[in-house]
């Protein structure tokens, strides 16, 4: 078993953990606090990470030597690569593309249910979620708005997440 095959399925295991958590996990507020906080730290290292999954990073990483960070950001081959059946491939990819969606939907019901982060607070970062990862998807190197209203986005998305992890999460 080859190094890049472990980081593959713990990046499979960590999706199919985030997905099922609300439906495995009865209401407890310290899981889903660290749930929350979890999403939370996530949305700031792909900003960080110049649009990247740390964990796709160190896939490319171990595949190419060279790799720089946030060159490929869109290309999931990490989470293939754990498949060997093609149509199991294809239900993984399929499920990262829906995952965005899904994982929204989920972290707005945990929260809910624990009353962690004010709903609106937890809508404005959501929103600038889904329209950070479309960005990622479809856009990025594009050059279609240019790069200081990306900036500008992206350092709003992390003043954001920093002020809530601090208001909701340090100051307890």
């Amino acid at each position: 078993m080859s190094i890049k095959y472990v980081f593959s399925s713990i990046h499979i295991f960590l999706l199919v953990l985030l997905l099922m958590y609300p439906f495995i996990v009865v209401k407890n507020y310290t899981l889903d606090k660290f749930y929350v906080l979890l999403f939370l730290l996530g949305k700031l290292s792909w900003i960080f990470c110049k649009d990247e999954c740390y964990i796709s990073y160190i896939f490319k990483k171990l595949e190419t030597p060279h790799y720089v960070l946030g060159n490929n950001a869109k290309e999931m081959n990490d989470i293939l690569h754990a498949s060997n059946n093609k149509h199991i491939g294809s239900l993984l990819y399929t499920g990262v593309v829906l995952f965005p969606l899904i994982y929204a939907a989920e972290i707005v019901i945990v929260n809910n249910r624990s009353k962690i982060i004010p709903n609106f607070s937890l809508g404005i970062i959501i929103v600038f979620y889904i329209f950070y990862l479309y960005y990622i998807r479809f856009i990025k190197n594009r050059n279609f708005m240019g790069n200081s209203w990306i900036l500008l986005g992206k350092t709003m998305y992390s003043f954001i997440l920093f002020f809530v992890i601090y208001k909701y999460f340090v100051l307890l």
